[in-house]
């Protein structure tokens, strides 16, 4: 009878121990934040300045060009504003360092000249105003285009890119006669067939404006 209480004892600690040696309930692994733990890469100004001179420098003609106004977005995006060495240029540049893509606007600067001739030889043959600068007292022309990663040096390509628009504005002194009227009219479709598109805003005294897109 000793004996059996004894077995029963001891199989009752066994048990016990058994029970005391489970291991706990697993912890689940912890994995870290991968928006915290993720560096984000960034780039020098210095770097990107370098890397615009190389690409742009020789096309633009200038001995260097300049980086000014840079900023890093959250993701690393690295923006920044370019002028010449003459400070007679100006452009913008985008570049992520992750995909090292580089974006800007500057063929719109590579063909300024020649867009600023076509379009005031339309505009002064057309309705008779002069100027033949960017702007003047008569009319102002404005280029606008979207940054691109290729630089479009084809003056046809670039014009007729989705993100290129000419801005016109003619400014007369007076009223807008009826007859000058017809001559905006007249000067988009020369613009369209010449594979310009943008907007003619044409503004006399009196307050009086009118803007046609083409």
């Amino acid at each position: 009878m000793k004996r059996l209480l004894l077995c029963c004892v001891s199989l009752i600690l066994m048990l016990m121990l058994l029970i005391g040696c489970q291991p706990a309930d697993p912890v689940e692994d912890v994995k870290p934040d991968s928006s915290q733990s993720a560096s984000v890469k960034t780039v020098s100004e210095d770097s990107v300045e370098r890397l615009v001179n190389n690409t742009y420098r020789k096309a633009l003609g200038r001995h260097r060009l300049y980086c000014c106004d840079a900023y890093s977005d959250d993701d690393g995006t690295f923006h920044a504003t370019f002028y010449g060495d003459d400070d007679r240029i100006e452009f913008f540049v985008t570049y992520d360092p992750v995909n090292k893509v580089l974006k800007s606007d500057a063929a719109r600067v590579y063909h300024a000249s020649t867009i600023l001739e076509n379009v005031g030889a339309i505009i002064e043959e057309t309705t008779g105003l002069q100027g033949g600068e960017l702007e003047t007292d008569t009319y102002s022309i404005g280029i606008d285009a979207d940054l691109t990663e290729e630089f479009l040096k084809d003056y046809d390509a670039f014009i007729t890119h989705p993100g290129t628009k000419i801005d016109i504005l003619l400014i007369y002194d007076k009223k807008v006669t009826d007859l000058e009227e017809q001559q905006a009219q007249l000067l988009i479709e020369k613009l369209q067939k010449a594979h310009f598109k943008g907007e003619v805003t044409y503004c006399g005294d009196e307050f009086f404006s009118d803007d046609i897109s083409f």
